[in-house]
């Protein structure tokens, strides 16, 4: 975020020049010494200021009618997304559309990164259509596969996993 402020650089009251702050908090998350520097009137801080809950706590009446109101929403959101997802689930438009998701190559290829995975302790290589699948193979994560990747280190003392170039 960029604050622009004009300044009285004579003393005179007319706005003069002007002066840049960046900074990548908000002006209501600044310190009070950092506020200071930028060169507004206190009027105008404070009002920017004032839109900030930084350091507010709740009363214990409003945390009771935020907790009755989560819960109650929680059970109509619940039997409604079960409906949605009942709905959904029996639609036969949408039993055909994850079917061409997940059956088809071309689909598979605009979204994987195709992965190659070595064994160094005997050479043996595998490659993947996706960091998905070799997450499968070797049961792991795919962030955990991922990360191998990134660090370019064995995984488990004994997988080298690359991405494929396509």
């Amino acid at each position: 975020m960029h604050l622009i402020a004009l300044h009285d650089t004579a003393g005179s009251g007319n706005p003069l020049g002007i002066s840049a702050i960046r900074s990548t908090k908000g002006i209501g998350r600044l310190s009070s010494s950092e506020r200071a520097k930028i060169e507004l009137p206190d009027e105008v801080k404070e009002i920017l200021v004032a839109g900030s809950r930084l350091g507010a706590k709740h009363t214990k009446e409003a945390i009771a009618k935020i907790k009755a109101g989560a819960l109650n929403r929680s059970e109509d959101a619940l039997i409604k997304n079960l409906e949605h997802l009942k709905n959904l689930n029996a639609s036969q438009k949408h039993k055909e559309h994850l079917a061409k998701l997940n059956a088809s190559p071309e689909q598979i290829a605009i979204h994987a990164h195709p992965v190659i995975v070595l064994n160094t302790e005997n050479g043996e290589r595998a490659e993947f259509r996706s960091i998905s699948q070799a997450a499968n193979y070797l049961q792991a994560h795919k962030a955990t596969i991922h990360k191998y990747i990134m660090k370019e280190k064995l995984y488990l003392d004994k997988y080298l996993i690359t991405k494929k170039v396509k």
